[in-house]
């Protein structure tokens, strides 16, 4: 859509980000180790770095669109720092390239806000969404402008096409999801959530905990102890996992709709877990 839109042919992303594994998305994928494997993929991909200003300069007058974690998920849950979403798209729009923002992980009240950006006060050109778009049902899609995406419109005609578009299951599950999460302020009720797991958790062996909301990563002293600690926990009877590009965390990512007492539940079983691995 950037492409036809802009006539351009250059996307930016950002190390360390991931999107997918499909042939575009892995293009964009934030590590050139895992990308070889697949080689080759789509040309004119570019990275920069997050929360770097300075290597924003890649994004130029070449550049169709720039898509970004607001969140960087499987780097750890890294949140951007000193105004960097703010200033990504003030540079976009100096060079008139498109903003898109991934919201597949962070969207629908995961962070303490229906959106990412919301809480960031920063307006994409495009939004992707899946995950909890669908309720617990495969969906998928992309939200713009009407002038964006009439763009896919004709020339060809059906540029834009999927089989199982609007499936009325999926999109029937969609809305249910979505109107619970708004009825419930289940967005609200994440940042709540989301406090009461930082509390609760205080370990010598935890050096920090990242994130928004329900979206959290803790951090170890080093990636073997995360694997030891993620195996514990298993046999423990709490399922977690590190990520793809940061192994001495691990995740926190439940349900909104966790219950207090669950939350404390958990924690119990971390704590107990840390102090059993060596």
């Amino acid at each position: 859509t950037a492409r036809k839109y802009t006539g351009r042919s250059r996307i930016v992303s950002f190390k360390n980000a991931y999107h997918g594994s499909t042939m575009g998305a892995l293009s964009l994928y934030g590590d050139n180790a895992f990308k070889s494997q697949f080689m080759p993929l789509v040309p004119e991909t570019v990275q920069a770095e997050f929360n770097n200003i300075d290597s924003l300069t890649v994004i130029d007058e070449y550049v169709a669109a720039v898509i970004v974690e607001p969140i960087q998920a499987e780097a750890g849950i890294i949140t951007p720092v000193n105004n960097f979403l703010a200033k990504l798209k003030k540079r976009c729009r100096k060079t008139g390239s498109l903003l898109i923002f991934d919201e597949v992980q962070t969207g629908f009240g995961r962070t303490g806000t229906l959106f990412a950006f919301q809480k960031y006060k920063v307006t994409p050109d495009i939004i992707c969404l899946a995950k909890s778009l669908g309720g617990g049902m495969p969906l998928g899609a992309f939200i713009s402008s009407k002038e964006i995406i009439s763009t896919l419109a004709d020339n060809p005609a059906l540029g834009h096409i999927t089989t199982f578009t609007g499936h009325p299951v999926s999109c029937a599950s969609g809305l249910a999801a979505l109107e619970y999460i708004l009825d419930n302020k289940l967005y609200t009720a994440s940042g709540k959530k989301g406090r009461r797991f930082r509390d609760k958790l205080k370990h010598e062996k935890i050096t920090e905990i990242r994130g928004e909301g329900l979206f959290l990563s803790v951090k170890l002293s080093s990636a073997a102890i995360a694997s030891d600690f993620i195996k514990q926990g298993t046999n423990n009877g709490l399922i977690l996992d590190q990520f793809l590009f940061c192994r001495d965390s691990f995740r926190i990512a439940p349900p909104l709709i966790i219950e207090n007492e669950e939350i404390d539940y958990a924690v119990n079983i971390i704590l107990k877990t840390l102090d059993e691995i060596s």
